[in-house]
């Protein structure tokens, strides 16, 4: 499988479509199908286990008292208006600073 997945083969396949344009009927048509999808809904059962792997965070101000408890990354990035991927690399930081001054732990 690594032989099928060579960097040559990448690079062929990645160079297929680059610099082409879709026509406005091919666009419309992509559009059409994407609003026809029916949304991913989850069992009850599936939506508790997921729950299960979620880590709450509190968001404490630098003078650290508490900015806002969260249950998720979603939910803190959501509420600090930042991405989720600035919340990881806050907690992955030795400083655990985000660029507004607050600091992050799991609780």
């Amino acid at each position: 499988m690594k032989t099928a997945y060579s960097e040559e083969r990448r690079i062929a396949i990645g160079n297929l479509n680059r610099g082409k344009s879709l026509s406005e009927f091919t666009k419309a048509k992509m559009r059409e199908k994407a609003l026809l999808r029916t949304p991913r809904i989850f069992s009850e059962q599936a939506m508790a286990n997921m729950k299960k792997n979620y880590k709450s965070i509190v968001l404490l101000n630098k003078d650290g008292t508490v900015y806002g408890e969260y249950n998720s990354i979603k939910d803190s990035s959501i509420a600090v208006n930042c991405d989720e991927k600035t919340i990881r690399r806050a907690l992955a930081s030795d400083s655990k600073r985000l660029k507004r001054r607050l600091i992050v732990k799991y609780k």
